[in-house]
């Protein structure tokens, strides 16, 4: 099972620089190979309202993204449930200054340790955190 983070998500479906690379790997992928939480469309949603609130898209803009990430999560994502054991591991990884992991970021790899997934993600801290933790982690950027 392949655990894929927000920034991927947001690259793709928001046309930032890395957005092709972002793509094509997504393209590689089996079908029912990939999954997420969902925490990953509180984190989608909020990516989306700051580009708005800087001025990078328009509202409506925002809504047919929006309409599109509900569409390609229903079509080729497993939701990953959250569980309380998820936020107690995301806590411990947050105690570990050496990661520098934001709390959100804490909880996807938490999530992603727990399931024994590879970690995809085009945030370095993230990558690295996954890396030094000891879980399969693909960097795509």
């Amino acid at each position: 099972m392949v655990y894929v983070d927000t920034s991927v998500l947001v690259s793709i479906l928001t046309n930032e620089p890395d957005a092709p690379k972002a793509m094509a790997w997504l393209k590689r992928q089996a079908p029912g190979t990939l999954s997420m939480s969902h925490w990953t469309a509180t984190e989608f949603s909020s990516a989306l309202a700051l580009k708005v609130r800087t001025g990078q898209l328009e509202p409506r803009q925002q809504a047919m993204i929006l309409a599109a990430f509900d569409k390609l999560v229903t079509a080729s994502f497993n939701q990953v449930s959250i569980t309380a054991g998820h936020y107690i591991a995301a806590a411990r990884l947050c105690d570990r200054p050496d990661l520098k992991l934001r709390a959100g970021d804490s909880l996807h790899l938490a999530i992603a340790l727990e399931a024994g997934s590879t970690l995809v993600t085009m945030d370095v801290v993230l990558a690295r955190a996954g890396t030094s933790g000891g879980l399969p982690t693909e960097f795509l950027s």
